[in-house]
């Protein structure tokens, strides 16, 4: 028992948070027990009032408290009370405090709603435990012995069997079964015992539809009046009737329950002498025991039909399968929403609010058509999905965005049960999940469902793909929001300029390479605009733009090295030094110098004609127009100096 921090309200969950962290115990001996009961008693609880100032303790108050059962989990009652006591002063005596208690209400275990209780008076809340029934506990059958009872009154047995289903969590109601008497045990036909679906843990228990025991507390579906043996089969009933789900893959394994019933010499009482499940096998028409539900199995084969060896936690299971699915998406260009593209790889991402984030599920690549198929995924009502693209295809850019959000609703309407819906949000839009969750009644639905099914199988052939199925039976659910996903195409441009005047630089031939291949990817001659390169170059490979023929009077650039990065951003790497090339943006400026004024000197030295100074050829911006006249002012100064020695030579000879 635990002092709870907060109050407990009715048809909501029980916060479990305690109050000082403080815990009272009462244990229980089986000495404690008369006939089957035995009282509960706590240690005592002190309450004091010293007043109202810091560090006194001030009990006066409600104060709630939570008391429940520990001990073996299969024998344990969960139910979880709650207790209300009231501390006020005593009106006859101030000096003294009273407590005051009631029963506020119980909750089935902790994780259920607090529902309330009102005893009569002087009842007390009471936990109920099987082994204080004279109860024979074996492999999840319940066989009530009638202990001191007349031989014509009869014994009880109730069945269990479990609902597995492989490839997502099961939905408690999600499947139907009937537990039917039959004469053997390949009868497929027989009389209704029970019929009952699966609750959220997969347990199948015939005793809440048909409880013939009039026990609540031991509820159980089989009674027996006489001797014998006695057959049963577990069927999953699959008709308009019961659950028949197009995403499932359905079990066609056969479950049997046998018992035998005897009457005591001794006693004169009806008896369970053995009991056990098994499945039937087709192939070999027989029914096989399960060896499973015997203790030490492995270890001890001898026990087989030794009900004292039965395992009581041991219960036989029905596998059915979530039909895979399969999701398809398209990809486009955003310069042409026809034309599919190959190569995109998208990733397939789960909303996930928990600290670790959103989960990666699955990765495909886009094929002919451009079509991106993830196969085998298991997708759940009540999530949210989205795509995000790692790697784009030739030509274009990776999206730097994901797409927008989808979820799986049911849809009867639809030929294979479902379909997508889309958000720009986190968050469902209520409404329409439910509109396209629960179009019509679930009989009306299951009907229209079972006849679009039929229909389909009908008017299939074997080469022909059923509607909303991929070839190999999977469902397939497409993704179509806009059309699908779409990239943009890579774009650069090139221009061709005069380093000194900016202008357009004519008849230059020029290239675009692959660096680490040498591939020639684009070629042109240079005009008088910009070289427009859309969806040629692909993301996260080098390459180097290169001058392979320059015009008459100007000398080839220098090689410009480039690369475009996922989301078609263009770096330079390498190629600016000197005014060589520019970036702007996605445009690339490749410069042409003329031929330098030295060469040009040269050229008129060997045809002996002057060249007037003002007409050297200079590249704007560089050395060569200084370099040039201080190379002709130091010829001139050489040539005074030359001149006058001659002449002073000359005076000197005369004399």
């Amino acid at each position: 028992m635990v002092e709870l921090s907060n109050v407990p309200e009715v048809g909501k969950s029980i916060d479990p948070a305690t109050k000082d962290d403080k815990a009272w115990t009462a244990e229980l001996e089986t000495a404690d027990f008369t006939e089957g009961k035995a009282s509960i008693k706590f240690p005592a609880i002190i309450y004091k009032q010293e007043g109202t100032g810091d560090n006194k303790v001030n009990d006066i108050g409600d104060h709630y408290y939570l008391v429940t059962e520990d001990g073996d989990d299969a024998a344990k009652d969960t139910t979880a009370y709650v207790i209300k006591v009231t501390v006020a002063v005593d009106e006859n005596d101030p000096a003294k405090l009273t407590a005051t208690e009631t029963v506020r209400g119980y909750a089935d275990d902790l994780d259920s709603t607090l529902n309330p209780l009102v005893l009569p008076e002087g009842e007390r809340p009471a936990f109920y435990n099987t082994d204080t029934y004279d109860l024979i506990s074996a492999a999840s059958y319940s066989v009530y012995a009638a202990s001191g009872e007349p031989v014509d009154r009869v014994c009880y047995v109730d069945p269990k069997i479990i609902k597995n289903l492989e490839g997502r969590a099961i939905k408690s109601g999600e499947f139907a079964f009937k537990l039917i008497q039959v004469a053997n045990y390949n009868d497929t036909e027989g009389e209704l015992i029970s019929a009952t679906t699966n609750d959220e843990f997969g347990m199948v228990d015939f005793d809440k539809a048909n409880n013939v025991s009039g026990d609540l507390e031991n509820p159980s579906c089989l009674a027996y009046t006489k001797p014998g043996t006695y057959y049963y089969r577990v069927i999953e009933d699959t008709s308009k009737g019961g659950m028949n789900d197009q995403s499932v893959l359905y079990s066609d394994q056969v479950i049997t329950f046998t018992t035998v019933i005897e009457q005591d010499e001794a006693t004169g009482q009806l008896v369970c002498t053995d009991m056990y499940y098994g499945w039937w096998d087709a192939a070999a028409n027989q029914n096989v025991r399960f060896d499973e539900q015997y203790a030490d199995y492995e270890t001890q084969p001898g026990n087989i039909g030794d009900m004292s060896k039965l395992n009581p936690d041991w219960h036989p299971t029905i596998n059915n399968k979530a039909r895979p699915m399969d999701l398809q998406v398209r990809k486009t260009s955003v310069s042409d929403r026809d034309e599919g593209l190959v190569g995109a790889t998208y990733a397939l991402y789960m909303v996930n609010e928990n600290p670790q984030g959103d989960i990666w599920l699955a990765e495909a690549t886009s094929e002919e058509g451009g079509w991106i198929t993830y196969k085998n995924v298991s997708l759940a009502t009540n999530n949210l999905y989205y795509f995000k693209e790692t790697a784009a295809p030739a030509g274009h850019t990776v999206s730097e965005f994901r797409s927008p959000y989808f979820y799986l609703v049911e849809d009867a309407t639809s030929a294979n049960g479902y379909a997508l819906k889309y958000t720009d949000t986190k968050y469902f839009d209520a409404a329409e999940v439910e509109a396209a969750a629960i179009p019509m009644a679930a009989a009306e639905a299951q009907a229209m469902q079972a006849d679009i099914a039929a229909q389909a199988e009908a008017t299939a052939t074997d080469n022909q793909i059923q509607p909303g199925h991929s070839a190999d039976g999977n469902i397939l659910l497409t993704y179509d929001k806009d059309g699908g996903v779409y990239d943009e195409t890579t774009q650069v441009e090139v221009n061709k300029l005069d380093t000194r005047t900016h202008e357009w630089v004519e008849g230059a031939k020029l290239v675009i390479l692959e660096k680490e291949s040498g591939k020639e990817v684009a070629s042109w001659t240079s005009g008088k605009a910009p070289q427009k390169l859309a969806k040629t170059l692909n993301v996260g490979i080098t390459y180097l733009l290169r001058e392979v023929e320059a015009p008459g009077e100007y000398r080839l650039a220098n090689d410009v090295e480039f690369v475009i990065d996922n989301y078609g951003n263009v770096t330079i790497t390498k190629g600016t030094e000197n005014g060589n090339a520019e970036l702007s943006d996605n445009t690339i400026t490749l410069y042409d110098t003329m031929m330098d004024a030295e060469e040009v000197e040269q050229r008129e030295r060997e045809t002996t004609r002057e060249v007037p100074l003002g007409t050297i050829l200079a590249q704007t911006g560089d050395m060569l127009p200084i370099l040039g006249i201080g190379a002709i002012v130091l010829a001139s100064l050489i040539a005074l100096i030359v001149a006058g020695r001659r002449r002073h030579e000359g005076k000197d000879d005369k004399n």
